[in-house]
């Protein structure tokens, strides 16, 4: 069955109709909303999802948690670090921009920013970083054996949340499943890092890369775009494809992550967080394959000292030389790419503005519109058609 983009905000107003709970709190109606059979196509814009139903979102990842005690002070001490609730209101918006109800997908993005920040707590205790956001992070002001029990929690709060919403039944697969890819990336991750004599060593390679970010980033960024797509009843073929767009954001969300890294700040106190970890990322993979031996000679001398001999100094030579072997050059201009063949695809429709807000931090960083990029640039093919994206075109006007 295809359904048509419709006018989410109806025709009066750009808010949506609003109630109240039995505590007084504002949520977002589940009115039933105009066919586009009657009424013109205009997608609400991620501004305008934000306002709609951040509040709301806010409310429920505050409460109906099982977990007490120290466990429930954990959860809430990592949510009240922030975030831009990217997992959260995607499935929303993109529910109510397909002809779907708000209510039906509120649950389900609750859910997935749970998912989220259960990943982060223990990929913190894993990288051993100490602050996450600008806060010390749940391992360092716990200890690492509450971190685990906290993260622990927060997954099945999540599934919880899923339990409660509509579509839930229908996405329990695609959630187990994303987790499961989630965790397989964060072990490759660490595998990447091992000595290549090493027998669970892996290739340091950009495929290898691109291996572990669909896994780590991607799969979630999948699962929330596929929620949203159920979570407006559309046909699974529809789903698989809103998820196949996903995955390939992932890509693009954890390319501009690792470039944030070397010219800006994660929160993570200071640039070169993931060199200081080891973390081989694109920009330093790109230089392995890419660079000349003297160039790269100062990054890999930094990874041959243990962590706590990567000083701020040698950071520094090591972004200069990721600067010098044209590595960070590169890595905007397959951001360039990526965000370009993004843009172009059908399903970008549905999320109008949000490549453009998703490239927002390393903005400064990026090539004047119109510059040339190399012609290896690989980053299109995320985003190359495929089969099911028929079933988008069925979607969109």
């Amino acid at each position: 069955m295809a359904f048509a983009l419709i006018n989410a905000r109806g025709t009066t107003s750009p808010e949506p109709a609003q109630r109240s709970d039995d505590a007084g709190r504002r949520i977002v109606s589940t009115r039933s909303f105009t066919s586009a059979a009657s009424k013109a196509f205009t997608p609400l814009s991620c501004e305008d999802a934000q306002r709609a139903y951040l509040e709301e979102i806010e409310l429920r990842l505050g409460r109906g948690f099982v977990a007490a005690g120290l466990v429930r002070e954990m959860i809430e001490y990592q949510l009240m670090t922030g975030g831009k609730r990217v997992r959260a209101l995607l499935p929303v918006w993109i529910c109510v921009n397909m002809g779907g109800r708000a209510e039906a997908a509120l649950d389900l993005g609750v859910g997935l920013e749970l998912l989220h920040n259960a990943t982060l707590i223990h990929d913190d205790l894993q990288d051993g970083d100490a602050y996450r956001r600008g806060q010390p992070a749940i391992w360092r002001r716990w200890g690492k054996a509450q971190a685990i029990n906290a993260g622990d929690a927060l997954f099945f709060e999540a599934f919880r949340c899923f339990a409660r919403a509509p579509a839930g039944p229908r996405l329990l697969e695609t959630m187990t499943a994303a987790m499961v890819r989630l965790a397989e990336g964060q072990s490759m991750e660490f595998q990447l890092q091992l000595a290549q004599d090493h027998p669970h060593a892996l290739p340091p390679t950009l495929r290898t890369w691109e291996e572990v970010a669909r896994r780590k980033t991607g799969m979630l960024f999948a699962a929330c775009l596929r929620a949203g797509a159920a979570a407006a009843e559309q046909d699974e073929p529809t789903v698989q494809a809103a998820g196949d767009y996903g995955e390939a954001l992932g890509l693009l969300f954890q390319l501009q992550d690792d470039y944030l890294d070397l010219i800006g700040d994660k929160g993570r106190h200071g640039r070169g967080s993931d060199l200081v970890e080891g973390k081989l990322s694109f920009p330093v993979l790109w230089a392995y394959e890419h660079g000349a031996a003297e160039a790269v000679a100062p990054l890999r001398a930094l990874f041959a000292f243990p962590r706590e001999e990567r000083t701020a100094a040698r950071v520094s030579e090591a972004i200069a030389a990721l600067q010098w072997s044209g590595a960070l050059a590169a890595t905007a201009a397959w951001l360039g790419a990526a965000a370009e063949a993004a843009q172009a695809h059908m399903f970008s429709a549905v999320i109008p503005g949000w490549i453009d807000r998703c490239l927002a931090p390393v903005a400064h960083a990026m090539p004047p519109a119109g510059a040339s990029a190399p012609t290896d640039v690989g980053a299109a093919a995320w985003f190359a058609p495929r089969s099911g994206d028929q079933a988008i075109a069925d979607v969109v006007p």
